[in-house]
């Protein structure tokens, strides 16, 4: 499990130069329903695992100082503030339902009115963004955080519907953001908000209740979830959907398509870690078939090149007897209990809290063999990250390259060998070594007329078999062919 862009991202914020966010994409098993034992009521966001997630993080700060959609929680019966607490709806405001978009409906203001609404988190920020839809003839509403107007909100836009954002600046403090209707029709998707002095992680729940693949690919319009997602442009996309599809046995064909359109979406501005969704009672789905679905969404995975994790891989999470047992599942059968949030959002956590990685380059050339370098007479210079230059050799043989010394992670997690192999032909073996200590072995990789980029990630063990980071680990290349 690489996450190389995400890493880069975390670093900026464990170095204080910039912040970082991670959107979480999903049904109610992301928006947290039942947490707080009141299905999608209760403040029942409070337990979702995003937010748990949030007070989890060692490496940096992070917040879920945010809210978006409504979560649909009014499809459960409830409001939006019984939802997120931190929420207050004056007079008018309602779902808008022609503008689903991230965590569902965004909320607006009939006309005629000019309530407020109001956005409490209870931290110290002194920076709000403001998503809103935009549309010839919108009106621009109004921000301020109790006192005079802060910003108007320039939502009306000739021949641009779509979801825009708005940065705004306020006196820091535990404030209340306030957006004010002009007395039209309007539309606001969500907020996030942050201290400028502390760079962090903002995590943001996009989790819905009852949301299939099929309403996060949706791209209808400007201001569907799809588009909206490119517009939060997250550097990491956490992708937990399919439990949906397999109640409702959606194929097998459309499920895939739908999570392709995701994450190809979410590529385009970071990493994605998509996630299996969690046990559900076998007397409403057989156990068999969530399995079919969860490696549907595997295969996807794999396809795209992202990162997976199961949470079915672990013991208390193996079946739903294990998830009950454990304490993990609400009476309904299907939704967690904040139990087994808080352990989904710790196995999240251990996986994108990945601090300042360390980068062992190249460092000089142990053993040479047959092998040549692209330029010049070494070979370790000649493996950069740069596509111009490469190793190699017309013959079977063996090359071995140290690479820099470094400090001991203490972690077991998030070491990944990165290598390509240049257009060409044969076949290459690649060995992480510890003196003559094999630690990983891949491959025998066909070359093609292609270069192709691998990431390998250790296993536990084999992490826990470099015993001494204080001594050069190496790469050994074997051409056999």
């Amino acid at each position: 499990m690489s996450l190389l862009n995400w890493r880069s991202a975390l670093a900026d914020v464990v170095a204080g130069t910039a912040n970082a966010t991670i959107l979480c994409v999903g049904d109610s098993l992301t928006a947290g329903c039942e947490s707080t034992g009141n299905q999608m009521g209760s403040n029942a966001r409070s337990g979702s695992w995003p937010a748990v997630m949030a007070g989890l993080f060692q490496s940096c700060a992070a917040s879920n100082a945010s809210w978006f959609g409504d979560a649909d929680a009014p499809g459960d019966g409830f409001t939006l503030p019984q939802y997120d607490s931190r929420i207050t709806m004056g007079s008018g405001w309602t779902a808008t339902t022609n503008n689903v978009t991230v965590g569902h409906y965004a909320q607006s203001q009939q006309s005629g009115n000019t309530s407020a609404l109001s956005f409490a988190p209870g931290v110290e920020f002194d920076r709000i963004r403001l998503y809103y839809a935009t549309w010839d003839g919108s009106p621009e509403y109004t921000v301020n955080i109790g006192g005079g107007t802060l910003a108007t909100l320039d939502m009306n836009r000739v021949g641009d519907d779509r979801t825009r954002y708005s940065d705004i600046s306020c006196t820091l403090g535990t404030n209340t953001v306030n957006v004010v209707a002009t007395g039209n029709y309007g539309s606001i998707n969500g907020c996030v908000v942050w201290k400028s002095s502390v760079k962090q992680v903002n995590i943001i729940n996009g989790g819905w209740w009852g949301a299939t693949s099929g309403n996060y690919a949706s791209n209808a319009n400007g201001w569907q979830p799809i588009e909206t997602l490119k517009e939060i442009a997250p550097d990491l996309t956490v992708v937990m959907l399919g439990g949906n599809d397999c109640l409702n046995s959606v194929s097998e064909s459309t499920l895939k398509a739908n999570l392709r359109t995701i994450v190809d979406a979410a590529k385009l501005s970071g990493d994605v870690l998509m996630v299996g969704f969690t046990r559900v009672n076998p007397t409403v789905v057989s156990e068999a078939t969530q399995t079919t679905y969860i490696q549907y969404i595997k295969d996807i995975a794999i396809e795209k090149g992202v990162a997976f994790f199961d949470p079915t891989s672990r013991a208390n999470w193996a079946s739903y007897s294990a998830a009950n047992s454990a304490g993990f599942k609400d009476a309904d059968g299907i939704h967690n209990t904040a139990a087994g949030y808080a352990d989904i959002a710790a196995a999240i956590r251990e996986l994108v809290d990945l601090g300042s990685p360390q980068i062992l380059l190249p460092a000089s050339d142990i053993a040479d063999g047959a092998w040549l370098p692209s330029s010049g007479s070494d070979l370790a210079p000649m493996l950069d990250a740069s596509s111009a230059s490469y190793i190699y050799t017309s013959a079977p043989s063996i090359c071995e390259v140290a690479l820099d010394v470094a400090g001991d992670p203490g972690v077991s997690t998030g070491h990944v060998l990165s290598y390509a192999t240049p257009p060409g032909y044969g076949n290459v073996t690649v060995r992480l070594k510890q003196g003559s200590t094999v630690i990983a072995e891949f491959g025998p990789h066909a070359m093609t007329v292609v270069e192709r980029v691998y990431e390998q990630t250790l296993t536990g063990p084999q992490a826990d078999a470099i015993t001494n980071y204080a001594q050069p680990l190496s790469i050994e290349f074997e051409a056999t062919e």
